[in-house]
C-alpha cells in the first residue's frame, strides 16, 4: 500500500542520509505490522508486552509495570502521579543494555505525555554522547511534544561510540511533574537498524473496503467484514458489531412455546438456530396454558382445549343433570347429560317422590308413616316425639344416649345427668382418677387432683424433648409439657438428642459434636481435574466443605478436557460428547443418527416419524413423494398431480375399474356406466345403450339386418323397411308398401297368375274374379243404380288400387 511505501522510503533515508530531526508518528498503531528485534542480551520490554521486571525507578528503587494495553490509556509502566521538587531533567526508568560498538541502532518506543503545566516526556539515552543519524551528537534527543495526552510511536538513530560496549536507556521527564500528573512509556525498544521498521497506522485500509481498523474493521484483510454488511448464519462476525449472526438475513422464524406443552404458539422469533423453548410450526391456540394446545381433552371451562376452534365440544366432563319434576328444589331420577345446568334440573338427585313437593332431603319428619326426608325411615326425628335419656348401667342416672319416641321407652329417664352410662361407678359423686375418664362426671377428665397423678417436664421448643429444670403434676403431660428430660436447648425444635446434624456450626443431635461428618446435608464433592466446573462422578468426597479442586456439580465425561463438561456447546459428529450427554451424532434428538436420519436438524424427520402428507417434507425419510399418500405412483390431483383419490392405492389413472359399482378407480368417470367407451351409458343405469358390452352397438350406429344384433338399440334388426313384417314374412323388406295383405294386386304379396301375369285371383282373360262388391264402399253397394255396369266397378276397382298402394301398415 502507499502508506508502507512512504514510510520505508523514510527509513532508508533514515539509514543512508542523516535526519535533520527526531521522527514520529501520531498514533494509534496496529503493532502486529511493526518489527522489533532487540540486540543481544537485551532485557528491555519486547513489542510482545511482558512485564518491565528489570526497569529501575531512578529515585525511589521500585521495579517497574506493565498493568494495560498500549493504546488502552489505563495502566502502563511509568510516572502515575509522582510530585517532583526538583527542576531540570528528571530520570524516571533505566536500564543498561550491551551494543556493538560502532554498530547503528534505533531507539523506539510509545510515549503518553499528560503532564499539567509543561514538560516533555521522551526516551534518552543516559550520560554519553553518541553519533546521531543526521550526523550530529550528543544524546538521542527529545521525541515527545510537551503535554501531548495521546499516544506516540517515537524513534530516533545512533551509532555506538567505537569506545563503549554498552548503552543507558532511560524514560526522562524535564521540567516539574505537578501532581495529578503523569507520563507512560510502553514497548520500548533497543534495535538494530537494519532489522527496524515503524508500526502502520490503524487509520488504514488494508483490504480497501472503506473501513480502516480505527473505523471499525475487525478483519483489515478480508473486504467482505466490516461495519454495515449483511449477517447471515455462518458463525462469523461479518458486520463487525462483535457478535455473530445477529439480525442474519437468512435466519429462521422460530415460535415460542410459552406454556411448554410442546406446541408453538403465535410469538415469532428470527434467529439462527432453534432457540430454547422455541418450535418451528405455530399451532397453540393459547400459549399461556399447557392444558391448551391441538389434541388435548376438552372440559366444560368455555376454553376451546383443544384448538379446534370450537368450545366445550365432547368435553369428558359434561355433567348429569337430574329433573325436579315436582319443583321442590330436589332433583329425581330423570336426567339429562350437558356441560351447562338445563333449566329445571339440578346437579343431584336425592328426591324420594319427585312427584310431591313436601317430601324431599331436609323435610320435616312427622308422626304419619311417610318418610318426608327421604332417608329411608319413615317417622324418624319426628318434630312432634320427646326425648328421652337410656339408663345403661342402672346407677339412676340419665346418659346422653337418647331416644326420640311419642312414648317413653323401658330403661329411660327424662333427665341425663350421667357421663358414662355404660358404667355404674362412673356418676356424680364418684372418686377422679388417672384414667381418661371423667369419673365423677365434673366436666373435667383426670382432674390435677386425681389421685394417680404423675409429673411432667415443658417442652419450650415443641421437639418432643424436656428440660428437666421445671416440673408439673398431672394425669396427663399439660400443654407444652412431656415426660422426657433430655433436651440440651429446650429454646430450639432443631435441637434435641434424636435431630439429624446439619452443617450449620451448631450440635444439633446434643451428642457434644458440632457438623460431623455424618451431617444430613453435607455435600458430595466431585474431583474437578480439568477447571470446567463440573467434576467425576466417579471421584467423590462428601463434606460439610468442598475440599480443594473438588466441585458440588457432577457429570464431567472427560474431566481431563476442559472443553468438555455438561452445557458445554457441542460439536456435532466430531466424535466427541462436549456436553456430556451421551450423544455425538443426533443433533436433533429424536433417537436416530445423523447416518440414518435424512435431516439431523428436525426432531420430526427420521425413519420412524409419522408422515405428514402434502407439506413437501419427508418426515419418515423413506424418499418417496411427499404428495402420494397412498403409494401408487400417481401425486394427489390436488397437489399437481392426475391421482383422484390419494387415500386409495386402487384408486388412479389407468387403474383396473369395475363399471357400474359407483367407485372411479381409473380417475374416469366418464366410463363408470359406459363399459365398452362408445359414449352411451348402459340402459340398466339411465341410459339409452342397449349393449354395453360391444362398442359397435349404441343408438345411431349402423345397423346389419338380420344378423341377430340390434345395432343402433331402436328394437328391430329383421324389418328393414319399417312396414311391420320381418323379413320372413315380407315378400319385399325393402319397401314399405309391399307386405301380406296390403292392397294391391302387385304389393299384397300374393302369387302372379303364369298365365296373365296378374294376381292369382283373375280370370283367364284378365278381369277380376274377386267380388265385385269388395271394390265397393259402404258394404258394396254401388254408387248409382243407372252406372253401367261394365264401366263403373272396374273405375272403382281402378280407385280403390290406387287408394291402396299409399296405405302403410297399422301393425
Amino acid at each position: 500500500m502507499p502508506g508502507f511505501a512512504i514510510l520505508g522510503l523514510l527509513l532508508a533515508a533514515l539509514v543512508a542520509t542523516p535526519a535533520r530531526a527526531a521522527h514520529t508518528l501520531t498514533g494509534p498503531f496496529d503493532d502486529t505490522v511493526a518489527s522489533y528485534t532487540t540486540v543481544t542480551n537485551g532485557t528491555m520490554e519486547t513489542h510482545s508486552g511482558t512485564v518491565l521486571g528489570t526497569w529501575v525507578d531512578y529515585y525511589s528503587g521500585k521495579l517497574g509495570y506493565d498493568s494495560r494495553g498500549p493504546y488502552a490509556g489505563s495502566g502502563a509502566a511509568g510516572l502515575l502521579d509522582q510530585s517532583w521538587s526538583h527542576t531540570g531533567a528528571g530520570v524516571a526508568l533505566q536500564q543498561t543494555v550491551s551494543v556493538t560498538r560502532g554498530a547503528s541502532y534505533v531507539l523506539s518506543g510509545y510515549v503518553y505525555n499528560a503532564i499539567v503545566g509543561g514538560g516533555n516526556a521522551y526516551l534518552d539515552l543516559a550520560d554519553q554522547s553518541y553519533a546521531q543519524a543526521d550526523g550530529g551528537s550528543g544524546d538521542c534527543g527529545s521525541l515527545s511534544t510537551s503535554g501531548a495526552a495521546t499516544w506516540q510511536f517515537v524513534y530516533c538513530q545512533f551509532t555506538a561510540s567505537s569506545s563503549s560496549s554498552s548503552v543507558t536507556v532511560r524514560t526522562v521527564v524535564d521540567g516539574t511533574v505537578n501532581p495529578g500528573s503523569y507520563a507512560f512509556f510502553d514497548q520500548v525498544a533497543l534495535t538494530p537498524a537494519a532489522s527496524f521498521s515503524p508500526p502502520e497506522s490503524l487509520s488504514t485500509d488494508d483490504d480497501g473496503d472503506g473501513y480502516s481498523e480505527l473505523a471499525g474493521d475487525c478483519d483489515d484483510g478480508d473486504a467482505s467484514l466490516h461495519p454495515g454488511v449483511a449477517e447471515y448464519c455462518d458463525g462469523v462476525d461479518e458486520d463487525c458489531d462483535g457478535i455473530a449472526d445477529e439480525g442474519a438475513v437468512d435466519a429462521a422464524t422460530w415460535y415460542q412455546d410459552g406454556d411448554g406443552d410442546g406446541y408453538g404458539g403465535t410469538i415469532a422469533l428470527a434467529a439462527c438456530t432453534q432457540p430454547s423453548g422455541y418450535l418451528p410450526t405455530s399451532t397453540d391456540c393459547d400459549d399461556a396454558d399447557t392444558s391448551v394446545h391441538p389434541g388435548a381433552s376438552e372440559h366444560c371451562d368455555g376454553v376451546d382445549e383443544d384448538c379446534d376452534g370450537t368450545v366445550d365440544d365432547g368435553a369428558v366432563d359434561m355433567a348429569t343433570w337430574y329433573l325436579d319434576g315436582d319443583g321442590d328444589g330436589y332433583g329425581g331420577a330423570a336426567t339429562s347429560i350437558a356441560c351447562t345446568q338445563p333449566s329445571g334440573h339440578l346437579a343431584t338427585s336425592t328426591d324420594c317422590d319427585d312427584a310431591d313437593s313436601g317430601v324431599h332431603p331436609g323435610a320435616s319428619e312427622h308422626c304419619d308413616g311417610v318418610d318426608e326426608d327421604c332417608d329411608g325411615v319413615a317417622d324418624e326425628g319426628a318434630v312432634d316425639m320427646a326425648t328421652w335419656y337410656l339408663d345403661g348401667d342402672g346407677d339412676g342416672y340419665g346418659g346422653p344416649a337418647t331416644t326420640i319416641a311419642c312414648t317413653q321407652p323401658s330403661g329411660h329417664l327424662a333427665t341425663s345427668t350421667d357421663c358414662a352410662d355404660a358404667d355404674a361407678t362412673i356418676h356424680p359423686g364418684a372418686a377422679e382418677w388417672c384414667n381418661g375418664v371423667d369419673d365423677d362426671c365434673s366436666g373435667v377428665i383426670d382432674d390435677s387432683y386425681a389421685l394417680d397423678a404423675l409429673p411432667w417436664h415443658p417442652d419450650l421448643d415443641g421437639d418432643g424433648y424436656g428440660d428437666a429444670t421445671t416440673t408439673w403434676t398431672a394425669c396427663t403431660a399439660p400443654s407444652g409439657c412431656i415426660a422426657d428430660d433430655s433436651d440440651c436447648d429446650d429454646h430450639d425444635a432443631a435441637v434435641n438428642p434424636a435431630a439429624a446434624e446439619w452443617c450449620d456450626g451448631y450440635d444439633d443431635d446434643c451428642d457434644g459434636m458440632v457438623d460431623e461428618a455424618d451431617a444430613v446435608d453435607a455435600t458430595t464433592w466431585y474431583h474437578d481435574g480439568d477447571g470446567d466446573g463440573f467434576g467425576d462422578p466417579l471421584d467423590s468426597t462428601v463434606a460439610c466443605d468442598p475440599p480443594p479442586w473438588h466441585v458440588a456439580a457432577a457429570g464431567d465425561c472427560d474431566d481431563t478436557n476442559f472443553s468438555v463438561y455438561p452445557g458445554s456447546i457441542e460439536t456435532w459428529y466430531d466424535g466427541v460428547d462436549q456436553d456430556c450427554d451421551g450423544n455425538d451424532d443426533d443433533q436433533d434428538l429424536d433417537g436416530w443418527p445423523q447416518a440414518e436420519d435424512c435431516d439431523d436438524e428436525d426432531p420430526l424427520v427420521h425413519p420412524e416419524a409419522a408422515e405428514v402428507w402434502y407439506d413437501g417434507v419427508d418426515q419418515d425419510c423413506d424418499g418417496a413423494s411427499d404428495f402420494d399418500q397412498d403409494g401408487d405412483g400417481h401425486d394427489s390431483a390436488t397437489w399437481g398431480g392426475d391421482d383422484c383419490d390419494d387415500s386409495d392405492p386402487a384408486t388412479f389413472p389407468g387403474a383396473p375399474d369395475a363399471p357400474y359399482d359407483g367407485v372411479i378407480n381409473d380417475c374416469d368417470a366418464a366410463d363408470e356406466y359406459d363399459a365398452d367407451g362408445d359414449g352411451h351409458d348402459a340402459e340398466r343405469y339411465g341410459g339409452d345403450d342397449c349393449d354395453d358390452h360391444a362398442s359397435d352397438v349404441h343408438p345411431g350406429a349402423t345397423e346389419v339386418w338380420y344378423d341377430g344384433i340390434d345395432q343402433d338399440c331402436d328394437g328391430n334388426d329383421d324389418d328393414q323397411d319399417g312396414d311391420g313384417w320381418p323379413l320372413a314374412d315380407d315378400c319385399d323388406d325393402t319397401d314399405p308398401d309391399a307386405w301380406p295383405g296390403a292392397e294391391g294386386w302387385s304389393e299384397d304379396c300374393e302369387p302372379l297368375d303364369p298365365d296373365s301375369g296378374g294376381p292369382a285371383d283373375t280370370d283367364a282373360h284378365g278381369d277380376s274374379a274377386i267380388p265385385p262388391d269388395r271394390f265397393l264402399g259402404g258394404g258394396g253397394c254401388r254408387c248409382s243404380s243407372s252406372a253401367a255396369p261394365g264401366l263403373g266397378w272396374p273405375l272403382f276397382g281402378l280407385l280403390g288400387l290406387v287408394r291402396s298402394r299409399r296405405r302403410r301398415p297399422t301393425a
